[in-house]
């Protein structure tokens, strides 16, 4: 958890196969996602199953216990590092960082940059 969580904040998650690969091959990381989703699809707790096939291919749904959106990515570990490295500049600057990430979020949402 990078510390910059709200409470519209979704939960990102990386299946690592390898954490000393940056990345695996499309058609492993499509049976994993296609794999992954058809598991999810049968829990209760999964809402809204859906597969995006991007460069970083996901797996998005709406968790019904926590409500909250979640999104897995396969072998992702780039999502994971820059977690760690927003909550070591948090935990070095809390309060002026923290206000000023949020507010550019905010800003960009605000501008429909963001279009999820």
């Amino acid at each position: 958890m990078s510390g910059f969580g709200t409470l519209k904040s979704d939960a990102d998650m990386a299946l690592v196969f390898d954490p000393n690969l940056n990345t695996i091959s499309k058609k492993k990381s499509r049976n994993v996602i296609t794999r992954l989703a058809s598991c999810l699809r049968r829990q209760a707790f999964c809402a809204n199953v859906e597969m995006i096939f991007a460069k970083v291919p996901i797996i998005k749904f709406f968790d019904n216990i926590s409500r909250c959106d979640v999104d897995i990515n396969i072998n992702n570990i780039v999502g994971i590092k820059n977690s760690f490295l927003l909550r070591l500049f948090l935990w070095v600057r809390k309060s002026s960082l923290q206000i000023s990430v949020l507010e550019i979020k905010n800003d960009v949402i605000n501008c429909w940059i963001n279009f999820n």
